[in-house]
């Protein structure tokens, strides 16, 4: 009796060895895939969604309004306004303007460079109602496309490889880029030509939603 008990003590230190030793294996492995820091930096890592928008058919201007003064020939209803030398403004035409906040038009009357600075200058002519200290602003057009062009948000516009821009479109449970030349930009959007491009397909942005 004696030497079975000893043998059923032996066999069952043993069988509680091998559980031990596996319950500590599980241990150290959870020990190694999981910790509080781990956890912490993974939930750290910001998952950014691809968020979709749709090509656009619209007319974009990009225009920027310039502060006058009153020209220093002195010459009634005249205004000097410095502007960005890309500007296609011109002898003869009106340009929209504001005074003192009020909405009104002007004639561009001649062009000039600044003395000093060699900056453009445009001379305009205001209405009569325009006080000679008025606070006047004329509104100049940089880029107009002029009729209804297709248009993407800026976003949408990514880099090739070779750096040149394309769009990526969803294809199927993936995504494939179409190469597109660039225009006109302004107010957030970006003119864009190229062939199987057409208003109302969806496109592919990085950004909030």
């Amino acid at each position: 009796m004696t030497g079975r008990r000893g043998r059923k003590r032996s066999v069952l230190g043993v069988a509680v060895g091998v559980i031990a030793g596996c319950v500590a294996g599980i241990v150290g492995t959870l020990a190694v895939t999981w910790s509080p820091e781990r956890a912490a930096a993974e939930r750290a890592v910001p998952v950014l969604p691809l968020v979709t928008a749709v090509v656009v058919s619209q007319r974009l201007t990009d225009a920027v309004d310039v502060p006058c003064v009153p020209a220093p020939d002195g010459a009634a209803r005249r205004w000097q306004c410095q502007v960005p030398d890309a500007t296609g403004a011109a002898k003869g035409d009106r340009l929209d303007a504001t005074a003192d906040g009020k909405k009104v038009s002007v004639d561009v009357v001649g062009t000039a460079s600044d003395p000093d600075s060699g900056a453009a200058l445009l001379v305009v002519e205001a209405p009569r109602e325009v006080r000679s200290q008025a606070s006047l602003e004329v509104r100049v057009v940089m880029a107009d496309t002029k009729t209804d062009v297709l248009t993407v948000p800026a976003g949408a516009v990514w880099a090739a490889g070779d750096a040149s821009p394309v769009l990526r479109v969803p294809d199927g449970d993936a995504t494939r880029d179409v190469r597109v030349e660039t225009g006109v930009a302004a107010n957030g959007w970006v003119e864009v030509r190229g062939a199987g491009i057409s208003a109302g397909q969806v496109v592919i942005i990085r950004g909030p939603a």
